[in-house]
């Protein structure tokens, strides 16, 4: 076997990268009369122990400027996060109470290349 040929399997072989997984928890009841910068930071700091968290996104109204009374996403690497985020749900955050449910929605598990866990 030539060189470029073992150096093929050492990439896709076991020292290959593992895939990330990826989990997204929906999340209702925070408080929409903040900004949406305030909000999102409210609900990373909830967050925050749970996990790395990715990305967190609250909905606007773009023509008005204001949240929209509807579901945030907050989004983890790995799969722990999601039960850690799970067991928030129903807690007293200072004048609102998270409602916390695994996201129902995802995007498909072969984009990127990114595995993700996905609750239907």
């Amino acid at each position: 076997m030539d060189e470029s040929a073992i150096k093929g399997l050492k990439v896709f072989g076991a020292d290959a990268p593992k895939p990330r997984i990826l989990t997204t928890v929906s999340v209702e009841g925070y408080d929409t009369s903040l900004p949406k910068y305030l909000a999102e930071l409210s609900l990373r700091k909830l967050f925050s122990s749970c996990g790395e968290i990715l990305f967190c996104h609250v909905s606007r109204h773009y023509d008005r400027g204001i949240l929209v009374k509807s579901v945030a996403f907050v989004r983890f690497e790995g799969g722990a996060p999601e039960e850690k985020a799970l067991k928030l749900n129903g807690t007293d955050v200072g004048g609102w109470t998270p409602i916390v449910k695994p996201a129902t929605w995802d995007l498909p598990s072969s984009f990127d290349g990114v595995t993700r866990k996905v609750h239907y």
